[in-house]
């Protein structure tokens, strides 16, 4: 077998430190004597490889802004038979040259990932007979800095171990796992025993951060690190690597940074060493969102393609079972026979396959590499002509050459059959995702499944997510989400653990589908909760990203763009704190919508996720108190410049014509009507949905009426009469209902006329008198909205409350104008009163309050 190491790019070089000055490293040009180095396009990274003139031995160092991170590790690699090459002898230059490009990549954490770096290649030693002829290739970027083994010998040698070497600081602390899915733990690098996986996070000093790992591995065996007392760090080879006439290893790297957001918003460095694009047309690999069917049948598959279809999902995905028990080497994966023990189905996987493609979902297979490795060449194929959108692997073996290789081929070859991958288990990426595009994301983390802390979840992203893209199975409502932290850091994860397959609702189903003969009964049902907007919205792949604060032990902001709306998660650790959070990555000079979702036990819903909008710029810092391993999620959107109207023009039927706006509005009051008596019932906007939380003392006055607010916010009258026609006022007989409404049809539409409003307006007091004939309306006049008195908004407002002034028949309807008492001497819309120029504040609420309970006395009798 032949090792082509041409594959991936540079690694390994040395990281954080903060103690003594390095040695005097020469003018850039020197080559031998003193040392060879090579340095950052920015001068911060530097690489230098120096030799002991009375041994001959090598010996490389890494510094950041002079600080030395790595010092005087070795280099060498044992050939079986031949022993150690590349760790000493003469050394000379046979190559260098500076990159400085860029490149898109199909998807990413970004649009566009700089390749810039400068370069040099390294012969070593003189070339003994029958010896190989070694060469060491050296890169330093801007991130970090990469090197690589190369050996030319003619006929087949085998690399038997690798003596590279990563001496530390012994006080750096370090956040080692020992395996890709166990806790990540932080203790000090002199404190380290055996064997812990790659990448290392390393903290030098509190303003150096390094990570040391492998990128571009291809055919050759993993790299972890391995330590014992009195030893620096060295690198471990999982097993020997066989060679036809050359070698080219993996790269081993050195990131460093200022912080550890820093390191992980450089991860195009892993990327950069990788070989392009091999896969050719990269229009089908798609990303997004991914739903598990647990029940495996088809009952339950269709109820996840409904659900995924119409809450922004892409993807629903078949788990272990559906061709038989995954760990029986006699199960079959060319053929659907469910495992009795998991489902007594039925399920038939190309009926499934059919009415997702109608719905425009794709459907993933978990396949066990026990069907792999026996049937790949079978399964491929069979999967195109089914239309299987990918397939995710079970429980491959890695680590060794003989793992890596066939891993690798395997992806590569389910293009060719525009399959996409997920691998999971113990597999992490070293940036293949560049070379094969189809390579979606992997486990190789503690993610949903063992129920990982908030605590872990931080130590994961500033580590192994620095190794791309990380499949944390991600779930929502299921119970144990209290135990790992909360729903508002759920929310926040999506954004923080980049994924481009992203699983949302690993132990959630449909409400629909099946709970009977063990087909998903104990899992937890997808609920409508006001947050899953969030969840419908967010993205898994990205155009920028920032990480503006953060640290492994405590907590992380993470902001992410995808076209020009933005996306944070914050997550928070151990300690309660203060999140401060400056939106200076907003575009300067725009204004942005807010919508902040956080926890709030207040909150009367299962998850108890508070959902709140404002208008902000690049100048405003967001404060939130989060509480311990709870969590923050916004979606930042820009405000439109000015009014403009809807896509359509507006028409005389469009505010009469009833229309579903926020569904899942609808059904908080379709459940508030359930749980018990109405007496006085709201229906409007957001003047009257924000009654409760910012006029809370004067709405408890109305507590006596046992009253129900079902209005809300940028409702406008077509929106409401979907609602109240579609049973939310079917049976309930409240003594007086309270109606304000029309002014968004106003500032949301231009070109509506006041006639057509009123005509809307009209027409919500007819249905609310029809549904409801015991009930009686007070109508209220639309309140003042836009300064100065003479905004044209001001006048067709005025319009509006003219027209609709004559349904006061004074005894069922009556008619109420409070325009005046929300105006200043001026005439313009009272600061005093209102939080914005149009939603009344506590002591505007308070005004109402008072202006209408003598009415209200009058109609109610009491």
């Amino acid at each position: 077998m032949k090792i082509n190491g041409s594959f991936v790019g540079a690694i390994l070089l040395a990281l954080l430190g903060a103690l003594s000055a390095p040695p005097a490293l020469g003018d850039e040009t020197s080559e031998v004597g003193l040392g060879t180095r090579i340095t950052s396009p920015d001068g911060a990274m530097v690489f230098l490889l120096e030799q002991d003139r009375s041994t001959g031995t090598l010996a490389w160092s890494v510094h950041r802004d002079g600080r030395p991170i790595v010092t005087r590790g070795a280099l060498g690699l044992e050939l079986a038979g031949t022993g150690v090459v590349a760790s000493k002898g003469p050394v000379s230059v046979v190559g260098e040259q500076e990159i400085a490009t860029s490149w898109k990549p199909p998807y990413g954490e970004r649009s566009v990932v700089e390749d810039k770096c400068r370069e040099k290649t390294l012969g070593i030693g003189g070339g003994d007979a029958g010896g190989p002829e070694v060469r060491l290739q050296v890169r330093a970027y801007d991130e970090g800095v990469a090197f690589r083994y190369l050996l030319s010998r003619a006929g087949t040698f085998t690399v038997a171990s690798e003596k590279t070497s990563f001496p530390l600081p012994a006080d750096a602390a370090a956040w080692i796992s020992r395996t890709a899915q166990s806790k990540i733990a932080r203790q000090s690098v002199g404190r380290i025993k055996g064997v812990v996986e790659r990448p290392l996070t390393l903290e030098l000093a509190p303003d150096l951060f390094a990570a040391l790992g492998e990128a571009g591995l291809v055919d050759g065996s993993r790299m972890k690190f391995s330590k014992s007392a009195g030893t620096p760090l060295g690198a471990r080879l999982d097993g020997p690597v066989s060679c036809t006439d050359t070698f080219t290893s993996a790269w081993r790297y050195v990131r460093a940074a200022r912080s550890p957001g820093a390191l992980l918003e450089g991860n195009g460095f892993m990327l950069n060493l990788n070989e392009p694009n091999r896969i050719g047309d990269t229009s089908w690999p798609r990303p997004g969102k991914v739903l598990r069917e647990v029940t495996l049948t088809n009952q339950g598959a269709k109820a996840c393609v409904d659900y995924a279809a119409s809450h922004g999902l892409q993807y629903i995905m078949f788990d272990a079972g559906w061709y038989g028990a995954e760990n029986d080497q006699r199960s079959d994966a060319s053929t659907v026979t469910v495992d009795p023990k998991r489902s007594p189905g039925p399920l038939d996987l190309q009926e499934v396959i059919a009415y997702a493609k109608k719905k425009k979902t794709g459907v993933i297979l978990y396949v066990n590499r026990r069907a792999l490795e026996k049937q790949l060449d079978q399964l491929l194929p069979l999967y195109q002509k089914w239309g299987v959108a990918g397939i995710k692997f079970g429980f491959v073996k890695v680590g060794s050459q003989q793992s890596t290789k066939w891993l690798h081929d395997a992806i590569a070859q389910c293009a060719k059959h525009r399959l996409m991958v997920d691998v999971h288990d113990e597999y992490r990426m070293t940036g293949v995702e560049r070379t094969l595009p189809n390579s979606m994301t992997a486990e190789g983390v503690r993610g949903d499944e063992e129920s990982p802390k908030n605590e872990e979840v931080l130590a994961t992203l500033f580590n192994r997510c620095l190794a791309g893209p990380a499949d944390q199975t991600n779930c929502y409502f299921a119970s144990r989400v209290n135990g790992m932290g909360s729903h508002a850091s759920q929310l926040a994860k999506l954004v923080c653990v980049y994924s481009p397959w992203q699983s949302v609702f690993w132990y959630d189903r449909p409400a629909t589908s099946p709970t009977a003969g063990k087909a998903g009964g104990g899992v937890s049902v997808l609920q409508d909760v006001p947050e899953i907007g969030f969840l419908e919205r967010v993205p898994t792949v990205w155009d920028e990203t920032r990480v503006p604060d953060g640290n492994p032990s405590s907590h992380a902001v993470v902001a992410r763009r995808s076209g020009d709306v933005w996306f944070v998660g914050a997550l928070n650790g151990t300690k309660a704190r203060e999140f401060k959070i400056p939106l200076d990555f907003l575009s300067p000079g725009k204004k942005y919508r807010l919508e902040l979702f956080s926890d709030d036990p207040s909150v009367a819903t299962p998850t108890q996720v508070r959902v709140e909008s404002k208008v902000v710029d690049s100048h405003t810092v967001i404060k939130h108190a989060v509480a311990m391993r709870g969590g923050l999620a916004a979606i930042l959107t820009p405000e439109p410049v000015a009014a403009k109207p809807a896509a359509a023009p507006r028409t005389a039927a469009d505010a009469v014509t009833p229309k579903l706006f926020k569904r899942y509005r609808h059904n908080e009051f379709m459940k508030r009507k359930a749980a018990g008596p109405i007496g006085l019932l709201f229906l409007g906007d957001s003047i009257t949905d924000w009654w409760p939380r910012n006029g809370k003392d004067s709405w408890a006055k109305f507590a006596p009426h046992d009253p129900a607010d079902f209005a809300v916010a940028a409702m406008r009258t077509e929106g409401l009469l979907w609602n109240i026609t579609h049973g939310e006022l079917d049976g309930l007989k409240p003594k007086v209902t309270v109606v304000l409404i029309g002014v968004n049809n106003i500032l949301q539409c231009p070109d509506e006329k006041p006639e057509w409003v009123a005509a809307g307006i009209r027409k919500v007091v007819a249905t609310v008198r029809e549904k409801m004939p015991e009930t009686k309306v007070l109508l209220m006049a639309i309140f003042p909205a836009r300064n100065p008195a003479t905004h044209p908004a001001r006048a067709r407002i005025a319009a509006v409350n003219r027209l609709i002034a004559d349904l006061d028949d004074g005894k069922q309807v009556r008619f109420l104008d409070l325009g005046a008492k929300f105006l200043d001497d001026k005439g313009n819309v009272s600061k005093a009163l209102t939080r914005d120029g149009l939603h009344p504040n506590a002591k505007g609420y308070e005004i109402w309050y008072q202006s209408i309970q003598p009415l209200l006395t009058e109609m109610m009798g009491n």
